[in-house]
């Protein structure tokens, strides 16, 4: 784990970053307000050549059904069938993102 600020006025909104052993970077972006959603730029600290984001997505904070991770749900029989990332902008170092309301984002960048 790397030292991460990841501030958002008054939301409830915390970030998490991962060093790979290839040389990429993971940040995990997780916003617990229910209602807003945070624009944010991520600076990873180094030139960016390619960025992505897989989401973890839910209807409400509290939701026990309707939970999606890269697009798609895991049946009760342990199917999952996810769809590929989102290719995020760049500049430079930054990366932005969108994290909706009561969600979760993992931005791959290299």
């Amino acid at each position: 784990m790397l030292q991460t600020t990841a501030t958002a006025g008054a939301l409830n909104f915390t970030g998490y970053t991962v060093s790979l052993t290839d040389g990429s970077t993971n940040v995990i972006l997780v916003n617990k307000d229910a209602t807003n959603g945070v624009n944010a730029s991520v600076d990873v600290g180094t030139a960016v050549t390619a960025a992505n984001a897989t989401y973890l997505l839910a209807p409400s904070l509290t939701a026990t059904t309707g939970v999606t991770f890269a697009g798609s749900g895991v049946s009760p029989t342990g199917v999952w069938n996810p769809q590929p990332p989102y290719a995020l902008q760049k500049n430079g170092n930054v990366v932005t993102v969108l994290v909706p309301p009561a969600s979760a984002v993992i931005v791959h960048a290299q």
